[in-house]
């Protein structure tokens, strides 16, 4: 006799088996294709940048460099760099362009006139072709900047030799200063003299202030103050 309670379980068991194979199955095959929608999604989104990235790019043409590379700024400094110290700061040269650390000023000048670096500021490795005429324009105005870089320095020259000048007549000017302001103190030095021989108010006699005929005042003062003490001269009586 068939066991009914057996039966039931097998059966049971073998539905579950084929539905769970097949909902593995269509799970399975809706990932699989939604895997190939997703890669032919991207494989379309990849062509069509790839197309936009063939589009030929104008660029202009190699430029002369107008801003100052100093490779000396950090030149006898020194810098603590530690492991979360920003790339940019690690030592070496940052190029601000192109977003890389060079390590030497050779390798920073080879960079800089480089091709990434050029395409990167939008130039391509070619020369402009100019023409005669421009090269005449060019050399009339660095004749231009000549001229006036000669005129600016004769000026400068010029207001140089004006400084120089008024230089000298001011120590000049001083020196005579101090020149009458010695000869005032001479004067003041001998009237005070006079004043302690004769007594106060004393201006001497005519014969004192002015120089006597073969010599001076000086020497006039000297013959008088002999006479008053009674010193007629070396040799006489």
């Amino acid at each position: 006799m068939v066991n009914i309670g057996w039966l039931v379980v097998t059966i049971a068991g073998a539905l579950f088996r084929v539905g769970w194979s097949i909902t593995v199955t269509y799970c399975r095959f809706f990932a699989k294709k939604a895997d190939e929608e997703e890669q032919e999604e991207a494989l379309r989104y990849l062509k069509g940048l790839k197309r936009e990235n063939d589009t030929p790019v104008e660029r202009a043409p190699l430029r002369q460099r107008t801003d100052v590379v100093d490779l000396e700024k950090d030149l006898g400094r020194r810098k603590l760099i530690t492991e979360r110290t920003v790339k940019k700061h690690q030592g070496g040269y940052w190029c601000e362009v192109c977003e890389c650390l060079l390590k030497d000023s050779q390798s920073y000048l080879d960079h800089l006139n480089g091709r990434d670096h050029n395409r990167n500021m939008g130039m391509n490795m070619r020369v402009e072709k100019v023409s005669v005429d421009r090269v005449k324009e060019k050399l009339e105005e660095m004749k231009k900047l000549a001229r006036e870089k000669a005129q600016k320095d004769t000026k400068e020259d010029v207001i140089d030799r004006e400084a120089v000048q008024e230089r000298l007549e001011h120590i000049k000017r001083e020196e005579e200063k101090d020149k009458q302001r010695k000869k005032e103190k001479k004067k003041l030095k001998k009237r005070k003299k006079r004043e302690a021989l004769y007594g106060p108010g004393y201006l001497g006699t005519k014969e004192e202030n002015e120089p006597a005929e073969g010599g001076t005042a000086k020497e006039s003062s000297h013959d008088e103050l002999m006479r008053i003490m009674g010193i007629s001269g070396f040799g006489g009586s």
